[in-house]
């Protein structure tokens, strides 16, 4: 395959050397520097083919995807909104738009591009659950439970969404219906830390202190590095009246102490 490759660009190669003004010559190429993961190569390619054609909506979506994956994102936007003013039934370029509005911050943006690509694409489960999280990153989170809500009575072992929907019942202390979310999410995603944490927290905010201790305590063994468990494990020793023990534990988590647990304590 490498060698095909090699070959292809070669040969798009002496095509541009010798006519250097055909614009698919130069998207051809720039989609075999994309196979390579030459990401940066695959750029100026593109931008050569729409500095020939700068009608070129096929070659500004490709751009907008290889910008979009090295981080320029307001750059991204603009050739994904192109594409869009070109042809606005092209819902693909809806959705990366969506989803780079979204990376970028910009969740109102990001909501109305996805109910789009739903306007178009109906039950399009991948925008369906990246709106959710836009909505709860935009703090309509009534909103996102609903959707998460509504993405998983149709699709049951679509695990992510019980996550998700965890995070927006903690984010609104509904702490029995976060724990319940968490728990499921756990029977099919085992140990993953970042539901393992979550789940402590909502287990603490519920009251269930030996429950979230337990959490905190399987964290740390399943991931020895994970210096919010200890933190907030210790912390919950702390309050037990456990003090050396709480001390003990963030010591072993985070390798520098803070001022807040008291003189005598610094890097380790």
């Amino acid at each position: 395959v490498c060698g095909r490759l090699q070959q292809a660009i070669a040969m798009c190669k002496q095509a541009l050397a010798i006519h250097p003004d055909i614009a698919d010559a130069h998207y051809n190429l720039a989609v075999f520097y994309v196979e390579q993961k030459k990401i940066k190569e695959a750029v100026a390619s593109l931008q050569a083919a729409i500095k020939v054609n700068p009608q070129y909506a096929e070659a500004y979506f490709l751009l907008g995807v290889q910008q979009k994956a090295l981080g320029q994102l307001t750059e991204a936007i603009a050739s994904f909104r192109y594409v869009i003013a070109s042809n606005p039934q092209v819902w693909e370029a809806h959705f990366n738009l969506a989803n780079t509005l979204a990376q970028a911050g910009q969740y109102a943006a990001a909501i109305e591009s996805y109910e789009r690509v739903l306007a178009m694409q109906g039950d399009h489960l991948e925008a369906r659950f990246n709106l959710s999280n836009a909505l709860l990153n935009a703090g309509k989170t009534d909103e996102a439970i609903q959707r998460l809500q509504a993405i998983i009575a149709g699709h049951p072992d679509f695990h992510t969404a019980y996550i998700n929907l965890g995070n927006a019942y903690l984010a609104k202390r509904q702490y029995a219906d976060a724990i319940t979310s968490y728990r499921t999410a756990l029977q099919h995603i085992a140990d993953k830390p970042e539901i393992l944490l979550n789940l402590g927290t909502a287990l603490k905010g519920s009251g269930d202190i030996a429950g979230a201790i337990e959490t905190y305590e399987r964290l740390i063994k399943a991931h020895k590095n994970f210096k919010e468990a200890f933190d907030n494990l210790g912390n919950l020793y702390l309050s037990q009246g456990m003090h050396a023990k709480g001390l003990e534990t963030i010591r072993k988590g985070s390798g520098f102490i803070r001022f807040r647990l008291g003189k005598g304590y610094a890097t380790v």
